[in-house]
């Protein structure tokens, strides 16, 4: 058995919120390869920078926190009728979090004023502690992870 990894997605609040409603987590448009990267068993937070893909409303939350629950991608529509790609999941987040009240939690944000940089790729690998503080903020059992 492979070790359990960790991963930050990222995408609009109203696509994370269908793909909560549905059980899903979606990942970019055409991000075949971002989609495949997790595997069963994996945990994935999902981080809102605005809530369309307009960003023309900030939100800068992780919103959802759920583990991989299949092995392959599929490409879903999406609530502004594009296609993402997307994974079956269990959700286990109680609330949002804020992604300032973080920040300092992080092992990959070495420099406060540039932390957004990490934010601009669909999919991203983080480490156990990081997701744990994640957690924790979405009051979700760290002993899950």
């Amino acid at each position: 058995m492979t070790e359990r990894q960790y991963w930050i997605s990222v995408a609009s609040k109203d696509h994370l919120d269908a793909a909560v409603e549905s059980a899903l987590v979606v990942f970019g448009p055409g991000r075949d390869s971002a989609a495949a990267r997790p595997a069963r068993g994996d945990w994935v937070a999902s981080y809102a920078p605005a809530e369309t893909m307009d960003r023309d409303t900030p939100v800068r939350r992780f919103v959802a926190m759920a583990r991989i629950d299949d092995d392959t991608p599929e490409s879903r529509p999406v609530s502004d009728g594009g296609q993402a790609m997307s994974r079956r999941a269990t959700y286990h987040h109680d609330h949002d979090a804020d992604i300032y009240d973080l920040l300092d939690a992080f092992s990959f944000v070495t420099d406060r004023s540039h932390w957004g940089v990490h934010f601009h790729r669909s999919l991203f690998e983080v480490t156990k502690d990081d997701m744990l503080a994640i957690a924790r903020a979405m009051g979700v059992d760290g002993r899950k992870l």
